[in-house]
């Protein structure tokens, strides 16, 4: 499968049903992202969206890039994604919910360079700034970057 054959589809399907052809390509990207030898097809998807006026990704598929760019290292790749949906007018479909937050925080935990970790607690705080609601998941990707982190991870974790 290819991004442009993906792009083609999502487009006349949603000619009949936006929601409906946005999660069916969702759960393409989804299925994509698994596989080792395809999952840069995600990227490419993603890219070609924005190129298009008339159809753009929601906050679903931008946070199913940034899973798959933190899965294979591509902390790059997952904050593009992030902050085209932060920054973006394609409409609130798009920006990002607590499940995009709690992807980034995956991505950056996944992938730790230096004081990095610090970047996870900071997007948590714009989170609450922005009224999104926390889950368990979010709670735990924190907590996983902020461990991951080293000693000043641990102590922010830990409150000390």
């Amino acid at each position: 499968m290819n991004a442009s054959r993906l792009i083609r589809e999502y487009r006349l399907d949603s000619l009949k049903n936006e929601y409906s052809a946005a999660r069916k390509l969702n759960l393409k990207l989804q299925a994509l992202g698994k596989d080792k030898n395809n999952y840069e097809v995600v990227f490419l998807t993603f890219k070609k969206l924005l190129e298009h006026e008339s159809i753009s990704p929601n906050a679903h598929m931008v946070t199913t890039v940034i899973a798959v760019a933190g899965k294979y290292g591509l902390l790059e790749e997952a904050r593009y994604a992030f902050n085209w949906s932060r920054s973006t007018d394609a409409g609130s479909a798009a920006k990002p919910t607590s499940y995009t937050y709690t992807a980034i925080m995956q991505a950056i935990g996944q992938n730790i360079t230096g004081e990095s970790w610090k970047e996870a607690f900071q997007l948590f705080d714009e989170m609450l700034e922005l009224g999104l609601t926390p889950n368990t998941f979010t709670y735990s990707a924190l907590i996983r970057t902020g461990v991951r982190g080293g000693e000043n991870g641990a102590r922010q974790v830990s409150g000390t």
